[in-house]
């Protein structure tokens, strides 16, 4: 189990195992690549990438990369740590901030997400045990969070998600034939002014509660 670092200023020439030898993209550290049980610090600044997920962590070791928004594990400054679609904050340059197919064992925690074509974390078929937990979801043209083909043991808590345009949701579930019992919970979110808050196509045991909707189209379609 390795602690890595992620920031500007930084190299991907570097091993990452440090701030002072920090690796300068997320596709950087995770191309180490790293492993079940790794924790990756990310700190403040702007991530203009699409972080393609390589490797699955596993049960009681997942993979979690951390938005140093203290900047107590790196700068020592602190501030927003944003992963972006656009390369000018003007016009959308990627599809995705975070995509992943078939890679379990993930967690993401406290990131900032816009900008993005696609949906903004795209959860591909059958990712499970995967937490996103206090991160911010905003002005997008598609989804926030978006889980084809649903795996299972999904947890989204603490975030926010707003200005998701037009009739798309701020988190899509969707599976070709009905699936019971998928173990997916959102709990402690805020949905503001977005199309529809949660959109569910054919996938059961999804749970939600202790959430907060306010001028979305729709709160729940399923």
């Amino acid at each position: 189990m390795t602690t890595y670092y992620v920031g500007g200023g930084g190299s991907d020439a570097n091993n990452g195992t440090s701030w002072a030898t920090r690796k300068l993209t997320l596709n950087g550290v995770e191309d180490i690549p790293v492993a079940a049980g790794d924790t990756v610090y990310v700190g403040p600044g702007v991530y203009r990438e699409l972080l393609t997920c390589d490797v699955s962590g596993s049960a009681g070791n997942p993979i979690t990369y951390i938005a140093d928004v203290t900047g107590e594990h790196t700068d020592g400054i602190g501030g927003v740590v944003r992963i972006t679609g656009s390369d000018n904050d003007t016009t959308i340059a990627r599809a995705n901030c975070i995509t992943a197919s078939a890679k379990n064992y993930r967690t993401f925690r406290g990131f900032t997400f816009d900008l993005t074509s696609g949906p903004q974390v795209n959860n591909g078929s059958s990712c499970g045990n995967w937490i996103i937990e206090y991160c911010s979801f905003g002005d997008g043209t598609s989804n926030g969070y978006s889980s084809n083909t649903a795996g299972n043991d999904i947890t989204i808590q603490g975030c926010i998600f707003y200005g998701v345009r037009g009739t798309q949701a701020c988190i899509y579930l969707n599976s070709g034939s009905t699936r019971d019992n998928s173990n997916i919970l959102i709990q402690n979110c805020l949905f503001l002014f977005s199309g529809t808050a949660i959109q569910d196509s054919r996938i059961g045991g999804v749970i939600v509660k202790h959430c907060a909707f306010f001028g979305c189209n729709r709160h729940i379609q399923v």
